[in-house]
C-alpha cells in the first residue's frame, strides 16, 4: 500500500474511505482560523482554488462553472454543512483496474472494473454500496438489498466520468522509456537529462 489511514479501509490510490477521506489542518489567526474548531463539512482538492480566489479577491471568467467551493466559511463556523456528492476516479495502479466511487450524503457506492485497456483474463466487476457512519467504516456490502440505490447513483457517478479525457493516464510504475508526448504538447529543452524526452 502507498500510504495507511487506519482505521479506515484502503488507502492512497484507492476509492476506499482510508484513500479519499484524509485529514487537514489550517492554521491563520488573522484570518480568524484558530484551534479548537472541528471541520466535518466534505472538502477536498478542488475547492483550493475558490478558496484562495476568494481570500485574494480575485476575478475569474465565468466561462464554466467551478466544481470547488469556498471553504472558508466552514473553519470560521459561519455555515452548517452541506451535503455534497463526491466523485473519484482512480486508475493509475499497475492491476489496470478502474476504481470509481460516488460519496453522497450518507451512501457510497464503489464500482471496481477493468479498465479499457486490460488485456488479461476477465475479472469480476465489483459493485459494493456501503451506508457510511460516523466512523467512515464501509464493512458491509448492502448491493443485494439496495440495488436501486446503487443504479440510482452509479447514473450520477458515471456522468461525473463522462467529463473526463478519454486519454489514458501514465500509471504509476510504468517505465517512461520511449515516451512520445502527443503532437499537441510544446516541449522545451529540459535540464535535467532523466526527463529529457526528445
Amino acid at each position: 500500500s502507498v500510504a495507511n489511514n487506519r482505521p479506515l479501509r484502503g488507502g492512497k490510490l484507492t476509492g476506499w474511505e482510508g484513500g479519499t477521506h484524509v485529514v487537514a489542518a489550517a492554521y491563520w489567526p488573522k484570518g480568524d482560523i484558530q484551534g479548537n474548531r472541528v471541520v466535518t463539512q466534505h472538502l477536498g482538492y478542488i475547492d483550493l482554488y475558490p478558496t484562495l480566489q476568494n481570500i485574494v479577491g480575485g476575478d475569474r471568467p465565468e466561462t464554466k462553472p467551478l466544481d470547488g467551493i469556498n471553504a472558508l466559511p466552514y473553519p470560521k463556523g459561519f455555515v452548517p454543512n452541506q451535503i455534497r456528492t463526491w466523485f473519484t476516479y482512480l486508475d493509475q495502479g499497475k492491476s489496470q483496474r478502474e476504481q470509481l466511487s460516488l460519496h453522497e450524503g450518507e451512501w457510497k457506492i464503489i464500482l471496481r472494473k477493468d479498465a479499457a485497456d486490460y488485456e488479461g483474463e476477465k475479472r469480476e466487476t465489483e459493485h459494493l454500496i456501503f451506508k457510511i457512519d460516523t466512523f467512515y467504516q464501509e464493512k458491509a456490502n448492502l448491493y443485494s438489498s439496495q440495488v436501486q440505490l446503487f443504479d440510482k447513483l452509479s447514473d450520477i457517478m458515471y456522468d461525473y466520468r463522462s467529463q473526463g479525457s478519454e486519454k489514458q493516464v501514465l500509471r504509476y510504475y510504468d517505465k517512461k522509456d520511449g515516451f512520445k508526448a502527443p503532437k499537441d504538447w510544446i516541449i522545451t529543452e529540459a535540464k535535467d537529462p532523466h526527463w529529457n524526452w526528445k
